[in-house]
């Protein structure tokens, strides 16, 4: 098991309506701010309450939400410029992974003078970050927590790895209210997802009794979120609520341990074809389950337990088998693709994302040592 090293970063706020007081929230790290925000929050009021809250304290900030489907290298230079030119004193995001992408990247290289193209996919270390301050309103996002940003090259359209310092990420506000503009398929989704960002911290050769402590009961919670685990909290709990809790904790799992192979080739595949990372994860689920059985299966066993999928006297292939069966039926029920050609993906298409992903320094830390030929084989059979 890894060395377990712990500091006690970043502040979470978890709740019912705690995104209404911001305002109250980031005082701490200055009066001035730049509000990146997912355009897509306006029809649902989101953004506006976020406003209000900073308005109420005095708070000056400006909105940036001309956030297109990718957060590519010029994107984050135009952004960066705009922040700098007004000075500000951190960097807040409301929205998913592609926001937070976005504000994390202009917090980290905010007093940086060298360029962005410096710093991707290598180990020079920018100067010291302003505050990043997030409001999530999905649960799945594998990087948040992490000192790596997946962006995309606007020179080639490969995904690239931007380094950062381990703690950019000041504040997280989860409130469970955020997601419900989700569809139930949405939710599913985004379930699916953030389980197997903490399977993945789970089966990392970086966990530790830490990262394993966060991600178990963050597994449990996304069961309870999908129904498979009996309920032993309020009834009144809502999935969007059981949701959140456990994207929290398992964004903090893959921040102690690592992300996985799931996430960075959805992350590859997404960067070329704009295609939703939590469908390409959903879809490879299963089969990441099955390549894993080979070498963590307990641990696997643990999952299956934990997600109340097979009981614990069945025999180790029974409950790898139930656990991926379980995954794949809950899709087939949602209406979701089950196969990487659903999307309209060709293999030559998923051959040059493996490549891309290839050249980044990120292939280390999964449950087993893996190569482009591996992976070409995972996503072959998923295909």
């Amino acid at each position: 098991m890894a060395d377990f090293v712990f500091r006690i970063s970043p502040y979470i706020i978890s709740g019912s309506y705690t995104s209404s007081r911001i305002g109250q929230f980031v005082r701490e790290w200055g009066d001035r701010f730049m509000l990146i925000a997912d355009p897509v929050l306006e029809d649902f009021g989101t953004v506006e309450k976020i406003e209000a809250s900073l308005k109420e304290r005095g708070i000056n900030y400006f909105k940036f939400d001309e956030i297109p489907e990718i957060t590519d290298t010029e994107l984050i230079a135009q952004v960066l410029k705009l922040a700098r030119d007004a000075c500000v004193h951190g960097v807040i995001s409301v929205g998913g992974t592609r926001t937070s992408s976005l504000a994390r990247a202009v917090a980290a290289l905010f007093n940086e003078q060298r360029y962005i193209y410096d710093f991707i996919d290598s180990e020079a270390e920018a100067a010291a970050p302003i505050p990043y301050i997030t409001v999530p309103t999905t649960s799945s996002n594998s990087f948040l927590f992490t000192d790596s940003i997946p962006i995309v090259d606007a020179r080639t359209g490969q995904i690239r790895i931007l380094k950062t310092h381990k703690n950019l990420c000041r504040l997280a506000i989860y409130d469970p209210n955020l997601p419900v503009s989700l569809t139930d398929k949405q939710l599913t989704l985004m379930i699916f997802h953030t389980l197997c960002i903490a399977g993945e911290a789970y089966l990392s050769q970086k966990a530790n009794f830490f990262s394993d402590t966060i991600a178990g009961k963050s597994i449990e919670l996304l069961g309870f979120a999908l129904g498979d685990v009996p309920v032993t909290t309020s009834s009144a709990t809502s999935k969007q609520q059981f949701a959140m809790d456990g994207g929290c904790m398992a964004a903090l799992a893959a921040g102690c341990s690592s992300a996985g192979i799931a996430s960075l080739l959805a992350q590859a595949i997404s960067a070329r074809h704009k295609l939703s990372p939590s469908l390409i994860v959903s879809i490879l689920l299963p089969h990441l389950i099955e390549d894993a059985a080979s070498y963590k299966k307990e641990r696997l066993i643990h999952i299956a337990n934990i997600l109340n999928i097979a009981p614990e006297t069945s025999s180790a292939d029974a409950a790898v088998s139930l656990l991926c069966e379980t995954v794949r039926n809950k899709m087939a029920q949602t209406d979701l693709p089950s196969r990487l050609a659903d999307l309209s993906l060709t293999m030559e298409q998923l051959a040059t994302c493996i490549g891309d992903l290839g050249k980044t320094d990120t292939i280390q830390g999964f449950y087993r040592s893996i190569s482009e030929d591996d992976l070409f084989d995972l996503v072959k059979r998923a295909f």
